[in-house]
């Protein structure tokens, strides 16, 4: 599993970059448009089971760029 490059650009899994996303970085604010999913379950360093929504992002527009 590759990492989530700071700034969000990549999934929560690392799969790809987000090409909507490649001008976000870090405190930017964006307005995202996306299509949700499911469900993605990952496993904390604690042993525990945590869940986030699974989403494709559709459209992005760069608010405010920090």
């Amino acid at each position: 599993m590759v990492p989530p490059v700071q700034g969000g650009q990549r999934d929560l899994r690392g799969r790809r970059p987000c090409p909507f996303l490649t001008a976000v970085g870090v405190d930017d604010v964006v307005r995202v448009w996306a299509e949700i999913r499911g469900e993605l379950s990952y496993s904390t360093t604690l042993g525990g089971t945590s869940h986030a929504v699974s989403f494709h992002v559709v459209d992005a527009e760069l608010i405010t760029d920090n």
